[in-house]
């Protein structure tokens, strides 16, 4: 009995020892292209980058639980648990388009078109379109009378998109800068509550990605939705990609009431919601990095 535990645990030390050098060797550094939002294709948490995954058939799921969204004298705190599923096609790493659905209201479209890829100091380029709907879904999927000057029309954005790296850490890093400036989501606030009557505005957002290996990414991530700062990790592994984080970190209350409404104690501004902080999980399946679906349409580039 002794003598078989003892060649089990040499046969585990010499079976460790001959796997450390796969463990250890540096993984070729390939630039993090990845990475899906809540709704609407490839992105960071709710804006868009200038990068298009490789040709892929992906399908994403993700749960945004906020503090709640009004009371009433009459009940409790309604909880706007929203869910959303989101399916698209990528195509060479040019072109994606794509839909989604939501638990409480209509779905939508969804589309991007990369112009310029980086080469050098000049970065990736892309332009897209998102929220196309004949519903009030909003940036959180909410029917709110408040927001329908955000809500009723479909965004139209540019955007570029920077990759510094790879740096000289134990893995391959990098640093992914993006900008942009967009209609609908992207207002700045509300055209309704502010007194500038802005149609546009401008997101950014900045990442940093570790390569663990050959399909395996750690990314951190903050950005600014034209609205509120939001924050969040994504694990990358093959064709699964898992993200948690906070929407609309630091934002108050809107006030209340606004200008020329009475004051209703029984209930607070619907608008709120958009102000809460808000967790969310999101998880994405990438069918093609799978080996699930090897007929996609390639690029020379991917091959």
């Amino acid at each position: 009995m002794r003598r078989a535990l003892g060649l089990t645990a040499l046969a585990i030390i010499v079976l460790a020892g001959a796997s450390q050098p796969a463990w250890a060797q540096r993984p070729k550094p390939t630039l993090p292209v990845y990475g899906h939002t809540l709704m609407q294709g490839s992105g960071y948490i709710a804006t868009p980058h200038a990068m298009v995954p490789k040709s892929s058939l992906f399908v994403t799921g993700s749960v945004i639980a906020p503090e709640g969204y009004q009371q009433t004298a009459t009940s409790a705190i309604d909880d706007y648990t929203v869910t959303r599923v989101a399916a698209g096609i990528s195509l060479g790493g040019i072109l994606e388009v794509g839909a989604y659905g939501l638990s409480k209201n209509g779905p939508g479209l969804f589309g991007k078109l990369q112009l310029v890829r980086q080469q050098g100091v000049f970065p990736a380029m892309a332009v897209g379109v998102q929220n196309v709907t004949t519903a009030n879904n909003g940036r959180y999927g909410i029917e709110d009378d408040y927001y329908s000057d955000i809500q009723k029309s479909a965004t139209i954005y540019g955007v570029f998109t920077y990759v510094v790296g790879p740096g000289r850490t134990s893995f391959p890093s990098f640093v992914t800068i993006s900008g942009g400036w967009g209609t609908g989501l992207f207002f700045e606030n509300n055209p309704q509550i502010d007194s500038d009557n802005r149609t546009s505005g401008i997101f950014g957002a900045i990442s940093m990605d570790f390569q663990a290996g050959e399909n395996a990414y750690l990314r951190f991530m903050g950005e600014w939705d034209g609205f509120a700062l939001n924050v969040g990790a994504l694990a990358n592994l093959a064709g699964l990609e898992l993200s948690v984080g906070l929407l609309s970190v630091g934002e108050g209350a809107v006030e209340y009431p606004l200008p020329g409404q009475a004051v209703d104690v029984t209930q607070t501004f619907p608008g709120q919601f958009y102000n809460q902080l808000k967790p969310y999980v999101s998880l994405t399946v990438d069918f093609r990095a799978l080996g699930v679906i090897p007929w996609v349409w390639t690029s020379t580039d991917e091959e």
